[in-house]
């Protein structure tokens, strides 16, 4: 049995008289070609639409996946800020309460008499016991920051505090003789591990504080005058103290002291000539360019 094409058009009739081909195979053959590009057609179309779908869907994929990202990234730059601040905080406060305790050391140091067990406490120990809080405190989170330089400059800032706490049982026994019975090396290497140990801080505050402000304009402005108004403070608390030494013992300035006496009043000065146009700004806080 034929199928029905085939039979619609079924007309026995030779195109030759000669030929066995008869029309109705070649209309067979003319139908099914009809129906396989109808359906070449619609598989073209479901391929083109499988294909728009797919695009599109890569594109949706693509999408979410760098928001995520960015996302991330945003996540991670906040958690840095924050640790940041948090290390400049405690290393400002460890430089802080150490130069105290240094300043006074040297003080006490360059006297006569032996230094009075409560004045010692209070202006010796008790900046000491702050100062290694904060230090104690810092550690765990300066592994945890990643910034470029900050590795070998903790090394540094380490080592230099080592050196700092082997001294200070020294000076503590040195400071219970009379002035004249003190080891003179021992009164040159407190000032000089001190210094070396207050500028491995600066250094580690400042690459961490150079982080803080290239994540933020107003921050790093914050960060500036935080800075120079600290150098300031050191430079001139540098001099006051050289001022105070050289009284105590009662002799000029030596020419090493005069021309460390002349940067501590180049510091101060270039600082406040970095602070003076900042406050100003309109944009400062009154009460920071009153200050």
């Amino acid at each position: 049995r034929l199928p029905p094409p085939l039979r619609l058009r079924f007309n026995v009739t030779l195109t030759d008289s000669n030929s066995l081909v008869p029309i109705f195979f070649c209309n067979y053959i003319e139908t099914i070609n009809r129906k396989h590009g109808k359906m070449k057609r619609a598989l073209s179309i479901r391929f083109i639409l499988v294909c728009v779908i797919g695009v599109v869907g890569l594109l949706s994929v693509a999408l979410a996946s760098s928001a995520f990202v960015e996302s991330w990234k945003s996540h991670q730059a906040a958690r840095n800020v924050s640790a940041a601040t948090a290390v400049s905080r405690q290393l400002f406060e460890t430089l802080a309460a150490f130069r105290s305790e240094r300043g006074t050391v040297i003080s006490f140091m360059n006297a006569a008499a032996a230094s009075p067990d409560e004045a010692w406490k209070d202006r010796v120990l008790a900046p000491r016991a702050a100062g290694e809080k904060a230090w104690a405190e810092v550690q765990p989170t300066l592994e945890r920051l990643a910034i470029a330089g900050l590795t070998p400059t903790v090394r540094t800032m380490r080592a230099a505090h080592e050196k700092v706490t082997a001294l200070r049982g020294q000076m503590e026994s040195a400071r219970l003789r009379p002035g004249v019975e003190r080891d003179p090396a021992l009164l040159k290497a407190w000032p000089v591990a001190g210094q070396g140990y207050l500028d491995a801080i600066n250094t580690v505050m400042g690459l961490v504080d150079s982080s803080l402000g290239r994540s933020d304009a107003v921050v790093g402005t914050d960060l500036t005058i935080k800075r120079m108004a600290w150098e300031m403070r050191v430079a001139i608390g540098s001099l006051d103290s050289r001022l105070a030494i050289a009284t105590a013992a009662g002799q000029a300035w030596s020419p090493e002291e005069s021309r460390a006496a002349a940067g501590d009043f180049g510091a101060a000065r270039l600082a406040w000539q970095v602070l003076a146009p900042i406050a100003d700004q309109a944009e400062t806080p009154a009460v920071v360019a009153q200050a």
